[in-house]
């Protein structure tokens, strides 16, 4: 393989065979040595279909291991590549946002409540139709609470029940809204919204 020499009647021969070569070391749970020949692979072979098998087991070493650090900074790298999977671009984007996620989960457990909020945030704003889209602005809320930052949380609590109205933390955020108006003296706004809460869930 390292020769560079391919078959003719096969010219995805030796990407094919570098990838076996990887998966042997993937199979052992060998995962530097993986993440070693599955990088060269798609170094060297970004447009073949072997590139996308490469760029699946490489992230997927990440995600056993548990590093969400490391699973989101390849997600970036291999989309850089354009590899031509839309399939595979939209499990790498998951996967990317759900390790940003979990970095912010562990931010706010140790009490980085900044650093918590502003990855939470981006998530959104990447992709406002995540899955946990709604669950990531009402931990984004929770630690601008934190941080006394009430204002912010609040404009956080509003996109929740305007933009997901249908979001588990929706009548919560309305709440949270409602709390955070009377806190800025805003009482009328504050009425308006517990009125809205009764209204809207009532059940």
């Amino acid at each position: 393989v390292s020769a560079g020499l391919n078959d003719p009647e096969v010219p995805t021969l030796q990407g094919r065979i570098a990838f076996k070569a990887a998966e042997l070391f993937y199979r052992f749970k060998q995962f530097p040595e993986t993440r070693t020949r599955m990088a060269a692979i798609l170094e060297r072979y970004p447009k073949e279909e072997v590139a996308t098998y490469a760029a699946a087991y490489l992230i997927d070493t990440y995600r056993i291991e548990g590093d969400w650090v490391g699973m989101g900074q390849w997600g970036e790298k291999i989309a850089a590549l354009g590899i031509e999977d839309p399939e595979l671009g939209r499990e790498i984007e998951t996967l990317r946002l759900s390790a940003l996620f979990k970095e912010a989960e562990e931010d706010f457990a140790k009490e980085r409540y900044d650093d918590a909020a502003s990855k939470y945030t981006q998530i959104v704003t990447e992709k406002p139709k995540f899955e946990y889209a709604s669950h990531a602005i009402n931990n984004a809320a929770v630690a601008y609470e934190k941080l006394k930052k009430f204002e912010s949380a609040m404009k956080l609590y509003e996109r929740i029940y305007t933009e997901y109205p249908n979001s588990q933390f929706a009548e919560n955020a309305l709440y949270r809204t409602a709390i955070n108006s009377e806190k800025f003296f805003n009482f009328d706004k504050a009425v308006s919204l517990y009125l809205l809460l009764v209204d809207k869930f009532k059940d």
